[in-house]
């Protein structure tokens, strides 16, 4: 049985880059598996990584990193036959929450080798995809600030921008094509539309959201004063927020939002520009094969 991991070097603390080639060393010894292991050198090589992997005849291939790096090996997987594994080593770690994988290291690990597998669904935005949000609200600016800021990794610093994009955040015009061609007009404290039901950290902001129902949801947060935002916060975090009347969500397959040109939007955390202010969004329904919990 043979394994490909690709790795982020940047991603994680050095405690858990150790604990990682440690259990690694031992759980294909153990089990005498065939793993190859390749460390990304720059943006977009994870994708050329997985790539090549896959047209080596590897069927099992491992991310190691944070939600950016799993997006890009999984975009050289999608509609493949090739399993994508997760060792989840980012700030957030959102996609391997949505599949409720283990943060741990060793049970990440003995995760990836059970071979429990799950079809779920991508979404696509201008041609690339994204596997828990696309996001134009306050939680681009965010991940923009973030990508950006000169700071340590981890949660606490993404905490930190993300209260300072709220209190300086201006909510600005968000248009909805609808499918008979007239639009819905928003102004949004936070939109995205979501394949899953949470970003990394635990923001859950599509409750009820299903990673393999071949439905997208368009979810928005009405806007509303930097002290209103603290006070709602916690039912972010204990998947109540969709009980709350700020909250707005539409299912949908295919999709065009306008936000305005040379907007700043998001996939996965990963910050994008839009020139023209369109986003043209869709589904690819099970495209991806996981290896689950």
């Amino acid at each position: 049985m043979s394994y490909f991991f690709i790795v982020n070097p940047n991603s994680g603390k050095e405690k858990n880059k150790k604990e990682f080639v440690y259990f690694l060393k031992k759980e294909s010894e153990t089990r005498k598996l065939i793993c190859e292991i390749a460390y990304t050198q720059s943006s977009k090589h994870a994708r050329e990584l997985a790539f090549l992997a896959v047209k080596r005849g590897f069927k099992k291939v491992v991310a190691v990193g944070g939600d950016g790096t799993i997006r890009e090996v999984a975009s050289s997987l999608a509609g493949k036959d090739a399993a994508l594994g997760i060792i989840p080593m980012g700030s957030g770690n959102g996609f391997a929450r949505n599949l409720l994988l283990p943060l741990n290291i060793e049970k990440a690990l003995v995760t990836v080798f059970k071979e429990k597998y799950l079809y779920c669904d991508v979404g696509i935005c201008l041609g690339e995809i994204f596997l828990c949000a696309c996001g134009f609200g306050v939680d681009a600016l965010i991940a923009e600030r973030f990508n950006t800021g000169n700071h340590s990794r981890g949660l606490f610093p993404y905490f930190v921008s993300g209260a300072k994009s709220l209190f300086s955040y201006k909510p600005k015009l968000l248009r909805f094509k609808k499918s008979d061609g007239t639009f819905i007009d928003y102004f949004p404290l936070l939109a995205a539309v979501m394949n899953g039901r949470q970003y990394g950290g635990g923001a859950c902001v599509n409750p009820e959201g299903l990673i393999d129902d071949g439905v997208l949801e368009f979810i928005s947060l009405k806007n509303m004063g930097f002290l209103s935002a603290v006070l709602n916060l916690p039912y972010l975090f204990n998947g109540k927020i969709n009980k709350k009347n700020i909250f707005g969500s539409l299912p949908l397959k295919n999709a065009e939002i306008h936000i305005g040109r040379d907007s700043v939007y998001h996939l996965d955390g990963e910050h994008f520009y839009s020139k023209d202010g369109v986003l043209k969004i869709s589904v690819w329904h099970k495209a991806l094969k996981v290896i689950s919990a």
